[in-house]
């Protein structure tokens, strides 16, 4: 949007700034530091309150008015960017007002193969942690709020499934929301043809992707832990679960928020977590996101090949066109060279002509052997054809003009815009190559 320095002066001075940004699509703070760049006097604080009381202060004239340029206030991309923003900012509230009801379903309709098998493997580590303590059963906490600090070990304690599972490592609570999440997120990424995969190897463990067309991103679910102080109560329950006290001055202890990362578990690129959404609450969320990321990569590729064969293309024109250049500079230095021949061709011609008419004047015995000579010379010197040679060498070439590459002095260069048959070109070359 464009506007003279005199006509954003007259609309600064018609009504209030905040009320003019909105149609510029700017943030009154933004409006206003355009007008201190260009020397524009801006209105004083309450001056449109005093004007409603007939008070308001004499607008001052604008300096310097023959400077009078065109500014730039807000171009179309920065203003749909700025709507975009706003539209989700007022989503985010929305959400964070209103979230949506979370209707995860429970370990009982698992689907998918590795969940179930990750919610077994938690069974059996909820049974080995309360072989290790009498005191608290993991059905009387399980739908309590978490406490933090731990105050037992299902609070302490991480659970990580094994290879046959999928990646997750946090506590047995959150390990079950965790396979819950997983059974929904694998279902709708299927719906939208995305494959997981999960991979072991010795080195890295067990490791998942989301797989589409060829690119993968690598996921996780984890309970991050944090340090704090010791105290009796986390040494008891440390020494529950190790049968020993490490006597450290910090401890480290589970927070009590699940997360799903991408990316590497050294460095995640991108991660969800519980905040003011819990994570179930952020499936269509996260399937959005991964969608998102490898549609990306695949169109990044897409792009990346077509800058490959750009440059092939290009790279196979100027081959092409710099062959043609240096035959023809190599014809110029054949066409010297075969004139020089045909030069001393006539000067050996003439010379053998003077030598006839002496040789015509010897006695008879060396007349004889004079034109013997001139007669081996001649022989030779009809081998010495450069013209007839030359001429055969054209016709050879106008009937075979593409032939050999070697012989492209001939043809047209190819127009910046000339898009070669790399199949068909490939196709001759190995049809001369088998020939």
């Amino acid at each position: 949007m464009e506007k003279t320095r005199q006509e954003l002066f007259e609309l600064v001075w018609s009504m209030p700034m905040t009320k003019l940004s909105k149609q510029f699509e700017l943030s009154d703070i933004g409006l206003r530091k355009i007008c201190v760049k260009h020397q524009i006097p801006l209105p004083l604080q309450g001056h449109w309150t005093r004007k409603q009381f007939g008070k308001e202060a004499p607008r001052p004239e604008l300096i310097d008015k023959d400077y009078n340029p065109i500014i730039e206030i807000n171009d179309d991309y920065k203003i749909q960017l700025n709507r975009e923003r706003s539209e989700v900012k007022k989503a985010a509230i929305k959400i964070a007002l209103n979230p949506p009801t979370s209707q995860l379903r429970t370990p009982e309709q698992l689907k998918h193969d590795r969940c179930i098998t990750a919610f077994n493997e938690i069974k059996e580590f909820i049974v080995e942690m309360e072989k290790k303590q009498n005191v608290v059963k993991f059905e009387t906490i399980k739908d309590k709020p978490p406490s933090f600090p731990p105050t037992h070990i299902f609070s302490f304690s991480y659970f990580r499934s094994s290879r046959h599972g999928f990646p997750l490592y946090a506590t047995a609570r959150n390990a079950i929301r965790a396979v819950c999440i997983a059974d929904e997120l694998f279902e709708r990424l299927r719906e939208q043809n995305i494959d997981i995969s999960i991979e072991f190897t010795e080195r890295y463990g067990t490791e998942m992707y989301a797989n589409k067309d060829r690119e993968r991103l690598q996921f996780y679910f984890r309970e991050p832990y944090t340090k704090i102080s010791r105290t009796p109560a986390l040494s008891r329950i440390e020494k529950q679960l190790h049968n020993c006290d490490w006597g450290s001055e910090k401890i480290e202890v589970p927070k009590n928020i699940l997360c799903l990362n991408f990316g590497w578990s050294s460095y995640s690129s991108k991660s969800f977590k519980d905040s003011s959404l819990k994570l179930e609450e952020q499936i269509e969320v996260i399937t959005n996101y991964i969608i998102q990321v490898l549609d990306g990569r695949i169109e990044d590729r897409k792009q990346r090949q077509i800058r490959e064969q750009e440059a092939v293309r290009l790279d196979y024109i100027k081959k092409f066109n710099d062959g043609i250049s240096q035959q023809r500079k190599r014809q110029l230095d054949i066409a010297i060279k075969e004139s020089n021949d045909h030069e001393s061709h006539l000067r050996l011609k003439s010379y053998l002509k003077t030598m006839k008419e002496i040789f015509s004047k010897l006695p008879d015995d060396e007349k004889k052997s004079g034109f013997d000579w001139i007669s081996i010379v001649k022989e030779e010197l009809n081998k010495i054809q450069p013209i007839n040679t030359r001429i055969k060498k054209i016709k050879y070439a106008s009937k075979k003009p593409k032939a050999n590459y070697k012989a492209t002095w001939y043809a047209d260069f190819l127009p910046e815009n000339y898009a070669p048959d790399f199949e068909a070109i490939y196709a001759e070359e190995l049809k001369n190559y088998r020939d």
